[in-house]
């Protein structure tokens, strides 16, 4: 008697169900805070203090890098963010029109600040991270698209500069 081999249905496992989708959103390229005079009134006074204190002591090296400061962050305010796409897909991350694979990338954590959630994705060897802000509707999503990629650390929270940049509203 000939014993006829069973053929074992593959399902495809939910891990890699959840994987095919993409997930695309348009973001600001970084945040943008609203100032008024006060906040103009603020840093201009801070900055002739720098400049009073570093001419008083005869430092004008230091004379000089505050007012190079003094006209950066007056730059900066005046920037205001491109939009950039974003797009989650099962090999990497594509923002705007540049794409790192998972393999690029070490971990990601995410920080609310100011009703804002944001996704910040580390890569390797101090190279700069990369930040976006998630739309309220596809925050879940997000991250469960990126957990099952890399490593979530809870423990992280909002970098230094940009909580710096936040509260001096740059």
């Amino acid at each position: 008697m000939v014993k006829t081999k069973k053929k074992a249905v593959k399902h495809q496992p939910e891990k890699l169900a959840k994987k095919e989708s993409r997930i695309s959103f348009e973001t600001p390229e970084f945040p943008h805070h609203t100032k008024n005079e006060l906040w103009y009134i603020g840093i201009g006074i801070l900055l002739l203090v720098g400049l009073f204190a570093s001419i008083s002591t005869k430092n004008y090296l230091f004379a000089l890098v505050v007012v190079a400061a003094g006209i950066a962050i007056f730059r900066l305010a005046h920037l205001k963010p491109g939009s950039r796409k974003v797009e989650i897909t099962p090999r990497g991350v594509m923002w705007g029109d540049q794409f790192w694979g998972y393999h690029q990338l070490k971990n990601f954590w995410v920080s609310e600040a100011s009703g804002d959630l944001t996704v910040y994705l580390e890569r390797p060897n101090l190279k700069p991270m990369l930040h976006f802000t998630v739309p309220d509707h596809q925050v879940e999503s997000v991250l469960l698209a990126l957990s099952l990629e890399l490593p979530f650390h809870s423990h992280k929270n909002e970098p230094i500069p940009d909580r710096f940049a936040r509260l001096l509203r740059i």
